[in-house]
């Protein structure tokens, strides 16, 4: 029967995924990434086949940036096909078939977003093994298959919890699958750590993924930050996978095996360093020598004798004091040297190249033995099916940070990783995945969120605990947001005279939630080639009251969204006056994950276009409770009245009017 039911969701992830990759081949062109500093690293043959690996600078890290990923360089004209072999701090290690010219050029690495999908069709493949998967794990998370329930005693203090929290980390323990629910500003990071913690002194091994590397870098340093986990980053018992601009705490895999095998990387620089310096002396020496083989055929054929090399040019690649003696020898005894000095080089070369191989191995081998050996791995969701040291790591519990924002198939193979225990981490009512089709099936099998799969009606099943305190936002806001979303279910932190002393900054000082009613006195436009809307009113006017917010001394301002255009169109404003960084604006899903002392939300449309479709609730949730201090919603409210009463936008107005400031826009 399970073997019927893995076969049932094995080919409905691998049809989803197929026509997804479709989809995105139409809708989306590649990733670029610009590159500098090329450099030739290493040279080999395998199977008689060259081998060329290079390394490029890379000036920001991205979570696009996988491993083992096939991608096109290209430069100026030219295009070589090349593999993502290792991505380091503020560089990236390609390797090509074919030599790629690097001198002083600049280049774009490509990436095809579907290429990962070919490799999670790949990895699901493999999960019909028993004896490296947990498959039951992966059907009880899709509700297919029963749940464990067996109440064990905490075994850490964890004081600073709220009830609902402590809550949260009792049920993680108790229960095979649990879902922990938590709305924005209720301390779900800080209650996923407190899980690793407790899990973690339980004895379980534990890996913490989530779609981003920027969830997975505020888990860890959450967990950093917990004293209850600190004695595990000291003991090399931490591993973060991946790349990050942020912090790693000293648990990124480099650092471990350079507390660990500081002699062994020693030793690889050394030796990199001496066949770079060698290899660099081979070309200078067969240009000398083929210099001499013309200055010696010069002499057969004039009889006459012909210039010889300049002490300079022997001196790059010999000794100055047997410079000075071979520049008095006959270019025949000069040729002999020379050609001697090559072969050895060229032995040199490849003896280095033997030595830097096997030490390599060897570092793979202490890499591979330092993940075996952590107790906590940290890996993003593709990572964790691309990267080759986790394809036969198993662990105890797997935790998916941000779960609802996953897309089912890459949650499916992740957690048949874990051979006892399921959490998911996150919030059914803040954003879903991100599909590229509009199929119906593939957004059935690939783009719900976990939660709507499984625990449809979250408050009342007993696998769910809910964080029901808020310490984010201004109670007004919370208010607004927990009527809208949660059904009046978050109570507000006592703490509240930071958020009163933001609200009391302008715009509307002393006043928390603000609508500012636009009353037909704007219009909307589409951009030219593109569907995307833009609103010149409504822009100036979110320029004008981030502008006054900030001269009066908020540093934390947003501008949400829902159109790139409109966006792009307040960017520009902003950047004419030179604050563009100072204040950010964007679309909704740049701001997931983020807070802003002040957040001014444009809703932008207007006459004479109908309504918009952009805005869902999802997306009015994440804008609206970005805020910690103030909340400016800016709305033509007649309009939107008139085209959609009971549309997204006249929702939270309306829910909003009674304990809001409302205002008439001027322009």
């Amino acid at each position: 029967m399970e073997n019927d039911l893995l076969d049932h969701f094995l080919q409905t992830f691998q049809k989803a995924i197929s026509v997804e990759m479709e989809a995105m081949r139409t809708a989306l062109g590649p990733f670029e990434i610009g590159l500098t500093n090329g450099e030739l690293i290493e040279q080999e043959r395998v199977d008689s086949q060259p081998i060329f690996v290079y390394r490029f600078a890379v000036a920001f890290p991205n979570d696009k940036l996988v491993p083992q990923v096939e991608c096109t360089l290209r430069c100026k004209e030219s295009e070589h096909l090349v593999t993502l072999l290792q991505v380091e701090a503020g560089s990236v290690r390609l390797r090509s078939s074919e030599e790629i010219p690097i001198d002083g050029l600049v280049f774009t690495l490509m990436i095809y977003p579907w290429f990962l999908y070919e490799k999670l069709k790949l990895a699901l493949e493999t999960l019909d093994d028993d004896q490296r998967f947990s498959v039951d794990s992966a059907l009880a998370l899709f509700g297919k298959h029963p749940t464990r329930q067996q109440e064990r005693p905490l075994t850490l203090a964890h004081d600073k919890l709220n009830s609902s929290q402590l809550g949260a980390v009792q049920l993680c323990c108790d229960s095979s699958l649990s879902f922990v629910w938590g709305p924005p500003g209720t301390g779900k990071t800080t209650t996923l750590a407190h899980i690793v913690a407790e899990l973690l002194e339980q004895g379980q091994r534990v890996l913490v993924t989530s779609t981003t590397n920027a969830a997975i870098d505020q888990a860890l340093d959450q967990l950093a930050h917990l004293p209850q986990a600190c004695p595990r980053f000291t003991a090399n018992e931490v591993v973060r996978l991946g790349q990050t601009p942020n912090g790693t705490f000293g648990v990124s895999l480099g650092e471990v095996i350079a507390r660990c095998d500081r002699t062994l990387l020693d030793t690889l620089e050394h030796l990199t360093q001496r066949r770079r310096d060698r290899a660099g002396l081979a070309p200078q020496c067969r240009a000398l020598l083929e210099k001499t083989i013309t200055s010696t055929a010069q002499i057969d054929l004039f009889a006459s004798s012909a210039p010889s090399l300049a002490r300079t040019d022997l001196q790059r690649v010999f000794s100055p004091l047997l410079s000075r003696y071979l520049t008095a020898l006959p270019q025949s005894s000069l040729f002999i040297y020379l050609g001697r000095r090559l072969q050895r080089l060229e032995r040199l070369i490849s003896l280095y190249d033997e030595r830097i191989d096997q030490v390599r191995r060897e570092l793979l081998q202490r890499e591979s033995l330092a993940v075996s050996r952590a107790r906590l791995v940290l890996a993003t969701m593709t990572n964790v099916y691309l990267n080759k040291l986790l394809q036969t790591a198993r662990f105890d519990v797997v935790i998916v940070e941000e779960a609802g924002m996953a897309i089912l198939p890459t949650l499916f193979y992740c957690a048949a990783l874990a051979t006892d225990k399921v959490v998911a981490v996150g919030d059914p009512q803040q954003l879903p995945p991100i599909i590229q089709s509009r199929d119906a099936f593939v957004r059935r099998a690939m783009g719900r969120s976990i939660f709507a799969v499984t625990v449809p009606r979250p408050l009342e099943s007993n696998l769910v605990a809910l964080l029901n305190t808020q310490y984010r936002m201004h109670p007004q806001i919370g208010e607004l947001v927990s009527e809208l979303f949660y059904e009046g279910q978050l109570r507000h932190g006592q703490n509240t005279d930071q958020r009163e002393k933001l609200a009391a900054y302008p715009p509307y000082p002393g006043k928390a939630l603000v609508v500012i009613d636009t009353a037909g006195q704007t219009t909307c436009a589409t951009a030219q080639g593109s569907f995307s809307r833009f609103n010149e009113h409504s822009a100036e006017l979110c320029t004008q009251l981030a502008h006054m917010a900030q001269a009066e001394g908020l540093t934390s301002i947003g501008i949400i969204t829902p159109y790139a255009e409109q966006a792009r169109l307040i960017r520009g404003r902003l950047s004419s006056t030179g604050d563009q960084e100072a204040i950010e604006c964007s679309t909704v899903h740049r701001f997931q994950g983020h807070e802003r002392d002040l957040i001014i939300l444009d809703t932008t449309d207007a006459s004479p276009l109908p309504s918009g479709v952009l805005l869902d609730d999802h997306l009015l949730n994440v804008s609206i409770s970005r805020a910690r201090g103030k909340l400016l919603i800016l709305a033509d409210y007649t309009y939107y009245q008139r085209h959609a009463p009971r549309g997204i936008v006249c929702k939270p107005v309306d829910r909003a009017r009674p304990q809001a400031c409302w205002v008439t826009a001027s322009f």
